[in-house]
């Protein structure tokens, strides 16, 4: 299933190396947090807001992950999903930059 994990860019490095590791949650629960592409820009805020971070010091992953590994979040958020597994650097596809979220469509068309 692919899916997006927006994180501070200071994690990178460690997440291309070691995956994303439920250890590292910093919330109640101790798993991978990861929403359908429809909600990036929601995850993209969620990350600013929850950590005091700047826009352009997010980065979102793309990850492909098995649905046997997904839990949907139980909230009134929909989108949202996470697992109970470290997901291992090898299920991240691509890596968007805050460069790369925030160029005009209309640019690229000219």
């Amino acid at each position: 299933m692919k899916l997006v994990h927006a994180t501070h860019l200071d994690n990178l490095a460690s997440i291309l190396k070691t995956g994303l590791l439920c250890s590292k949650a910093t919330g109640k629960k101790k798993v991978v947090w990861a929403a359908s592409p429809a909600k990036t820009a929601w995850a993209v805020l969620h990350v600013i807001r929850r950590h005091g971070v700047m826009p352009q010091d997010v980065v979102v992953l793309e990850v492909d992950l098995p649905k046997g590994w997904l839990k949907k979040h139980g909230g009134a958020q929909k989108g949202l999903w996470y697992s109970e597994k470290d997901v291992p650097a090898v299920r991240i596809e691509k890596v968007l930059t805050f460069g790369l979220l925030s160029k005009s469509p209309v640019e690229e068309n000219e």
